[in-house]
């Protein structure tokens, strides 16, 4: 019975896609696995925000070096609280965990999770000031100490820059 009611939401979810449906119906099976991948794809982003850290901190002792000088914790997390991961910093190493971790120094709260998507990968990119343009166009609120707000901003823009990907120079022909 269950498997039949899956697999007739599952047509209805294909054919909505393909334009065969012309409105969907709330509570559909595509509505709700949209959802679920926006969902998905937010909290690998910030799982993947670890790994970026901890990479550059391996090709780069300065950074390194940087991350030792202060422990704290951090939450980032939506504004709805759907999705959110917590991230510790202690002695240059990173944790991070999706459950309930300690209590945070200070919190990054994304408006919307879309918005939270874009400017995450815009970070992997290493695009400049990032954060201080989410923060300004109302995308990312700071909760917490703000000196502590201010270094991880300061660390997170060194973090771009070092990740920048350099153009390379055009080679001129004689």
């Amino acid at each position: 019975m269950l498997e039949d009611f899956t697999k007739k939401q599952t047509v209805r979810a294909g054919r909505l896609r393909k334009g065969l449906l012309k409105t969907p119906v709330a509570g559909s099976a595509y509505k709700k696995a949209e959802g679920l991948g926006l969902k998905m794809g937010f909290a690998n982003l910030m799982y993947s925000y670890t790994w970026l850290f901890r990479m550059t901190a391996f090709r780069h002792d300065s950074f390194k070096e940087r991350l030792a000088e202060k422990e704290f914790t951090l939450l980032m997390k939506d504004k709805e609280g759907a999705s959110q991961r917590w991230f510790c910093f202690s002695g240059g190493k990173i944790r991070t965990m999706a459950q309930k971790g300690p209590e945070p120094d200070f919190s990054l709260i994304w408006k919307t999770i879309p918005a939270g998507c874009k400017i995450m990968a815009d970070m992997a990119m290493g695009k400049p000031k990032v954060l201080k343009n989410a923060i300004i166009d109302g995308n990312l609120l700071l909760a917490g100490d703000a000196a502590m707000v201010a270094w991880f901003l300061e660390t997170n823009n060194q973090m771009a820059k070092l990740n920048r990907k350099r153009a390379k120079p055009k080679s001129r022909m004689v």
